[in-house]
């Protein structure tokens, strides 16, 4: 039991801690992005592709980072399954379990990542509005 609540523990530390630093991302890409917004305001491009754009931009880093990541897990899983010697039935169940965790957690951090897009694209449609 104690070895579950500390796999736990640090599943949920290791999720905040890629949560903020996308969001330290984010804000650090901030200002290039709003110059790349005038730029495309600028030149007359459509709102919604504008909006697109932007939003591609800011979820990119995430996508690569994901594309990188789940291949060293699903690694991590197999060795774990062949380490542990399961049964059949036990393994498919692993399996399963640990695909609908890993597809859960990819949703919740670009979910996490398109709403940030979206406020940064309100944020530079504001500012250049202003000018």
């Amino acid at each position: 039991m104690l070895n579950v609540t500390a796999t736990l523990i640090d599943m949920i530390v290791l999720f905040i801690s890629i949560i903020f630093i996308l969001l330290e991302k984010a804000a650090s890409d901030y200002e290039i992005l709003e110059w790349k917004y005038l730029f495309y305001y600028r030149t007359g491009m459509p709102e919604k592709k504008r909006k697109k754009n932007m939003i591609k931009e800011v979820t990119a880093i995430t996508k690569v980072g994901l594309l990188v990541s789940i291949p060293v897990v699903t690694t991590m899983m197999f060795v774990k399954i062949f380490y542990k010697q399961m049964p059949v039935h036990w393994t498919y169940i692993y399996l399963v379990e640990a695909t609908v965790m890993v597809m859960g957690v990819t949703s919740i951090i670009m979910i996490i990542m398109r709403f940030i897009a979206g406020r940064m694209f309100k944020r530079s449609e504001r500012n250049s509005e202003d000018e």
